[in-house]
């Protein structure tokens, strides 16, 4: 049997310490660390490369990762639903100084 995800109370308070990822990207490994410990916490790394067999929980962890994006970067991606995309795109952004969303 599958172990259940954590709770919203355990996602939200594993994502509590990372600091918000800049515009310009500055802090990027820093916050890329800061998500994967946040990922390791939970216990489930996987779900920031693969999307997750539970689309809820996908989105939850979507959404804790876009509430530590200032403004652009949170409107870049906010309408993206899964982590795994979610991370594509924070990575490409980072990388390229892209302002368009890959699915």
């Amino acid at each position: 049997m599958a172990a259940a995800n954590p709770s919203i109370f355990n996602v939200s308070k594993a994502f509590a310490a990372i600091p918000k990822l800049h515009n310009n990207s500055t802090n990027f490994e820093l916050w890329r660390a800061h998500v994967k410990a946040a990922a390791h916490t939970i216990g489930n790394e996987a779900i920031l490369t693969t999307a997750h067999a539970d689309a809820n929980f996908d989105k939850i962890i979507a959404a804790a990762i876009q509430a530590k994006l200032q403004n652009n970067l949170f409107m870049l991606i906010n309408a993206l639903t899964t982590t795994s995309g979610c991370q594509k795109n924070i990575e490409i952004a980072h990388t390229y100084g892209k302002s368009e969303v890959y699915v």
